[in-house]
């Protein structure tokens, strides 16, 4: 037992209990003079940041009681300075003196601010297990708890003495802690890891693709860096990264949607990505315009799995893993009023032609797919269906042990460093810096993120209702529904969605490659857009989006900047397409928006933009392009892009 419950002798007396317990069950070999040899534990406690944060915190102030490390970076450190950072932070304790009864509340909330430390720095991360000891030991306010933290909410035990059958527990869980394997402590094994740095390198995709039929297919893909991610606890979680496979460039997109949802968007776009395959007319009418499929993949997680015994009060929600291509350009990036209009008609014309509801339109979902000139099969359904392998002689999950087949040795990254396309064989390959490449001859629209995404003919035979999306793209009949659980999502909501998005895109955006500067405080009160982005209650946002676009020419076309003064026809056009009738209030009226209608008003637009003198697009920045060197690395195929984070989301 240790003397207090202090970080120091925790650290002992914790590390102390596991080498015990890994003598016991053979999991630590002896010599003749008692000590431990050779121990597979490869995890050990450490209070080398309980008296100063570590880094890599969004919360700099925050810091471990204790922290559980691989025993790999303990023994790196050389003074008390060194402070590992928390990507590499396994598991955690939080110690008090304090009495369990005066405390809990504290130090619960302490342990969810250090969880969502480690879910933003570590995106490998599952869930977080936690510690934490009240009082003093060898006396009847000494208590333990054990403390889950993922993506349904909070969970703990009830707390715990620590000798009789509470000791016997809390054996079993450092036991656990110290020998358990990765991934029954919350880390995604398929994500390959530097143990130094806590580096995502390579990330293993195992499931199925568009021509695989029921085959199973792995493929690995090296990471070049995180585009995105969510980082509250509780939700959908998504987290996207920029990948590469054989000299390719696509999206990976990490996410834990509610198990609830009907439909899944693995199987959604396999459908699309299937139909538009098989069919020759569709596929030449639509290339570029849709999501193509890489790779799917049900991880066969869930948050259920570790409440088995307890009531069912929780959102349950999945892993899921989804490869895409290609690349896009956020909206923002559009080069002229013609390119924009152009790009909402691909967004409508796949929407109609696919027949599908996206429920979730807003300003970060829709892309720009910039075509060049020598990567016209961008639009085209990878059909490589070759398993990929990773193979490791020591076991260690470090970069410079995983050999990728793929690659070639000289692209395999260094421990801790994740290198970009610019930088692999810089020692064999000439850099050329040769003129601006051409402007690209196309600029498609792109719609991604198809979570809540279903086909008009499914909900049809299943009677799925939905109300869910980005609340300052919501229309204004699924804010205001009595029961959301109700509400039937149809295609004219959609529609509305893509019409708050232009709103908003003209109302933030001065003009091309130009988003609005910061507005004085006085001015910036009468930007009444504003307010749909401070807003989270359904029925309060109803309200003040009614009533602001009952009045468009005051409240919404004058706060524009001078650059949108031709464009506020366009605006209105569709604004007489959604509300017919400019008398009646917006939310006592019904959205009569269809595809047709849509289609016909941004037409229109793009062809009187064609022909009007001074909309030439601007040039498209320049890219540095590489010499063919002897690794065979091939030109880049898929442009990256940004990826926009979207405000208020529902899960």
């Amino acid at each position: 037992m240790p003397q207090t419950f202090t970080e120091k002798h925790m650290e002992g007396w914790l590390n102390t209990v596991a080498d015990m317990l890994g003598v016991a069950f053979g999991k630590v070999t002896t010599s003749d003079e008692g000590k431990t040899l050779c121990p597979t534990c490869e995890r050990s406690w450490s209070s080398q940041t309980s008296n100063s944060p570590q880094t890599g915190a969004c919360i700099p102030s925050k810091k471990p009681g204790l922290s559980l490390l691989d025993r790999d970076l303990c023994s790196t450190f050389k003074g008390k300075d060194d402070r590992p950072s928390w990507a590499v932070v396994k598991a955690f304790v939080e110690v008090t003196q304090a009495t369990y009864d005066t405390s809990f509340s504290s130090v619960v909330r302490n342990i969810v601010e250090k969880a969502y430390i480690m879910f933003e720095t570590q995106p490998f991360r599952r869930f977080v297990i936690t510690l934490a000891f009240f009082g003093q030991p060898q006396t009847a306010t000494a208590r333990w708890m054990l403390v889950l933290v993922d993506r349904s909410g909070v969970i703990s035990t009830s707390p715990s003495h620590l000798n009789g059958s509470g000791g016997y527990t809390l054996g079993h869980v450092l036991y656990y802690l110290s020998f358990a394997s990765s991934h029954h402590i919350g880390i995604d094994e398929t994500m390959t890891i530097c143990k130094l740095t806590g580096v995502v390198t390579h990330i293993t995709v195992t499931g199925q693709t568009p021509t695989s039929g029921s085959k199973m297919v792995k493929r690995i893909f090296e990471v070049e860096r995180l585009l995105h991610t969510n980082s509250q606890i509780s939700g959908c979680s998504t987290s996207v990264w920029l990948v590469r496979r054989k000299s390719r460039y696509y999206a990976l997109k990490d996410s834990w949607p509610l198990e609830s949802k009907p439909f899944s968007e693995i199987r959604h776009l396999m459908t699309i990505n299937q139909t538009i395959m098989n069919d020759a007319e569709m596929r030449d009418t639509l290339k570029h315009t849709y999501p193509v499929l890489v790779i799917g993949q049900e991880l066969g997680d869930s948050t259920d799995l570790r409440r088995q015994e307890l009531p069912r009060t929780h959102l349950s929600r999945v892993h899921r893993r989804i490869v895409t291509k290609a690349i896009g350009d956020p909206l923002t990036s559009f080069r002229s009023k013609f390119e924009l209009c152009s790009i909402l008609c691909d967004v409508v014309y796949s929407a109609e032609k696919c027949k599908i509801c996206h429920g979730d339109i807003s300003l970060g979902n829709i892309l720009i797919n910039r075509i060049w000139d020598d990567d016209d099969d961008n639009g085209e359904i990878d059909s490589d269906d070759n398993d990929d392998n990773i193979e490791s002689s020591s076991g260690n999950d470090t970069p410079s042990d995983v050999v990728v087949n793929e690659s070639s040795a000289s692209e395999i990254a260094e421990p801790g460093k994740v290198h970009t396309n610019s930088e692999l064989n810089s020692s064999s390959t000439a850099l050329s810096a040769s003129s601006p490449r051409p402007v690209p001859v196309k600029a498609r629209g792109l719609v991604i993120d198809h979570d809540n995404s279903f086909a008009l003919d499914e909900v049809a035979e299943s009677g799925y209702f939905v109300n869910t999306g980005t609340l300052p793209f919501m229309a204004v009949e699924a804010l205001a529904w009595k029961k959301p659980s109700d509400f039937r999502h149809q295609p004219k909501h959609d529609l509305e969605s893509l019409f708050y998005v232009l709103l908003n895109l003209c109302t933030y955006v001065d003009g091309v490659g130009c988003l609005r500067s910061p507005i004085p405080k006085a001015e910036e009160l009468s930007v009444c857009l504003n307010e749909w982005w401070a807003v989270d209650d359904y029925h309060t946002l109803a309200r003040r989006k009614a009533s602001i676009l009952m009045s468009p020419d005051t409240f919404i076309l004058g706060r524009m900047p001078a650059y949108w003064d031709d464009f506020h026809q366009v605006l209105k056009d569709l604004y007489a397409v959604i509300w017919t009738d400019s008398i009646t209030f917006i939310r006592d009226q019904q959205n009569t928006a269809t595809h047709e209608a849509f289609l016909e008003v941004l037409i229109k637009a793009r062809e009187m933009y064609r022909e009007k003198e001074g909309e030439e697009g601007y040039t498209y920045a320049s890219i540095t392009e590489r010499q063919a060197g002897p690794s065979g690395l091939r030109k880049r195929k898929e442009h990256s892009g940004h990826v926009s984070r979207d405000a208020k989301r529902r899960p």
